[in-house]
């Protein structure tokens, strides 16, 4: 299997960056629609924990402008710390060392709950049944028109 490589150049760590995504291109238009999208975007930062780059997400539930104590500053950093998202395991870093190598074929190349390519409105599960007695309305007109090329053979041949 083939594996998806990322280079996160290491001043863009502790920035916080979006990820969103769209549909290009689809094999039936009437399921999914070419440029919607189906997730908000991913609101994120990346950070490096021990031997490890960790995706996480800003804590946007509590802030402080400053004004507050410093022991109610550190209750508050200890208490809301930013949600971890996803972690993965340093690959390489580049030759000068400026970019961290991860494989994200998990994360970008994999179906997973943060990137949903199918639209939750669009999920839905088809159940299907059919009965001996009930009459296949779409099969008639295909029985006729079977008949009528049988019988155009048939008077070709004889």
């Amino acid at each position: 299997m083939e594996k998806l490589y990322l280079e996160i150049p290491v001043k863009y760590l502790h920035k916080e960056m979006l990820l969103g995504g769209c549909i290009s291109s689809t094999t039936d238009p009437t399921y999914l629609t070419i440029g919607t999208k189906s997730f908000n975007p991913l609101h994120f930062f990346f950070e490096v924990q021990d031997s490890s780059l960790v995706m996480k997400t800003p804590n946007t539930v509590v802030y402080s402008d400053g004004s507050a104590s410093m022991q109610m500053q550190e209750a508050l950093k200890i208490n809301y710390r930013d949600p971890v998202l996803m972690g993965f395991r340093i690959s390489a870093y580049n030759n000068d060392s400026t970019a961290i190598v991860i494989d994200a074929t998990d994360f970008l190349a994999r179906p997973n709950s943060m990137l949903p390519i199918i639209p939750k409105k669009s999920q839905v599960i088809w159940l299907l049944s059919a009965s001996q007695r009930v009459k296949c309305l779409m099969l008639e007109p295909l029985r006729v028109l079977i008949a009528i090329l049988l019988s155009i053979l048939t008077s070709t041949i004889s």
